[in-house]
């Protein structure tokens, strides 16, 4: 059975003896194309920019065997033959391109250069992570993101560890326009990580200034550690794909 898809057409091809029925669906962003064995003969790009395409031989989501994996620019047309076999239907993974790094050293590889520090909080490096330590509330470490888009989409991610410290304080990521990493102009904010715990934490914004300042928060009397922080310019998915299914 075909489903899910957008734009369906269909055509018949082959003269005179067995015909075989050809479908195409097309989906802007990820989807199940296909529910249920089905042979992919081509995959075609249309429009958008330049986006990886991943095929799962799964209708249900991007979990199942990959099948096809390609970054494909506009007008781009991959014919597949033999065609591929899906068993269990056909999910479509689409992931827009993203821009250059914009944090500075957010992988504390061998130092914390590009990091200073707010409200006396104490910073240092270990192990490969920033470490923050913290006698009163609310201090913390901070890098101005500067050369922002306005109007554009960007991805920020990053880890927290609450390493030690006073029971019930917890950490933290926030983004604000705030150049001290305050409230105000406040973007976002992750979720509390307690003591002894950690965390992975990602989101997307659309810019609505040129800059934008990444800041660790903490309670007082902890010692907490940050890593992987990341903020690049992404791409919404736009486009179409085209799978062209034989039945």
């Amino acid at each position: 059975m075909i489903g899910l898809g957008l734009g369906l057409s269909l055509w018949v091809a082959g003269r005179g003896g067995a015909r075989a029925e050809r479908f195409t669906v097309s989906s802007v962003d990820d989807a199940a194309l296909a529910i249920g064995p089905v042979a992919i003969s081509a995959v075609r790009r249309i429009g958008g920019n330049s986006e990886t395409i991943d095929i799962y031989d799964n209708s249900i989501s991007a979990s199942g065997t990959p099948i096809f994996s390609r970054l494909m620019a506009p007008g781009e047309t991959v014919s597949l033959s033999p065609p591929i076999q899906c068993v269990n239907g056909a999910y479509l993974d689409v992931t827009p391109l993203t821009g250059a790094e914009l944090v500075t050293n957010g992988t504390f590889d061998t130092d914390i250069t590009g990091w200073a520090a707010v409200l006396g909080a104490t910073l240092s490096w270990n192990s490969g992570r920033l470490q923050v330590v913290s006698a009163a509330s609310g201090v913390r470490a901070v890098q101005t993101v500067a050369g922002l888009t306005v109007g554009q989409n960007y991805r920020f991610s990053g880890d927290v560890s609450s390493v030690a410290g006073s029971s019930g304080n917890t950490a933290n990521f926030r983004l604000t326009t705030s150049t001290d990493g305050s409230s105000t102009g406040q973007v976002y904010q992750s979720a509390n990580v307690a003591i002894g715990s950690s965390n992975s934490f990602v989101t997307s914004f659309v810019a609505a200034a040129t800059s934008i300042t990444i800041a660790t928060l903490q309670g007082a009397n902890l010692t907490c550690q940050f890593d992987n922080i990341s903020l690049k310019q992404q791409n919404i998915a736009d486009g179409t794909v085209e799978l062209e299914l034989i039945a």
